[in-house]
C-alpha cells in the first residue's frame, strides 16, 4: 500500500525479498516496495523451488540469481540480475551456492 493505493506485484517479478525494521522489502528491477508481513511469514508462503533464504533477513528469487563473488575474507555475496547491489550469503547458507 502507499497512501490509498495498493501495488500488486507478480511473484515472477520479484529479485528479492530484504527484512527492513518491522517491514519487508520487496525489490523487483524497477521498484521498491514496502509490505507489514515478516520475512519468515513470507518464507512459509513462496515456492522454495524459486526462492530460497541466503540471509537472516534475505530471501532471493534463484531465477534472477546472476553470479557469485567471493570477497578476501572468503564472504560469499550474490549477484542478482536487474539490480546493482551484490547480496550477502550467510555462512548457513553457503552450501546452496557451492555449484555456482
Amino acid at each position: 500500500s502507499s497512501g490509498e493505493l495498493t501495488h500488486q506485484v507478480p511473484v515472477d517479478e520479484v529479485l528479492f525479498f530484504r527484512a527492513d525494521d518491522k517491514y519487508t522489502c520487496v525489490q523487483t528491477a524497477t521498484a521498491e516496495h514496502l509490505i507489514r508481513t515478516p520475512i519468515t511469514e513470507l518464507a512459509a508462503q513462496l515456492d522454495p523451488e524459486r526462492f530460497v533464504q541466503v540471509h537472516r533477513s534475505t530471501i532471493v528469487n534463484l531465477d534472477f540469481v546472476a553470479g557469485t563473488r567471493r570477497d578476501e575474507a572468503s564472504r560469499l555475496f550474490l549477484r542478482i540480475r536487474g539490480h546493482s547491489a551484490e547480496l550477502p550469503v550467510s555462512r548457513a547458507y553457503v552450501h546452496l551456492f557451492k555449484a555456482m
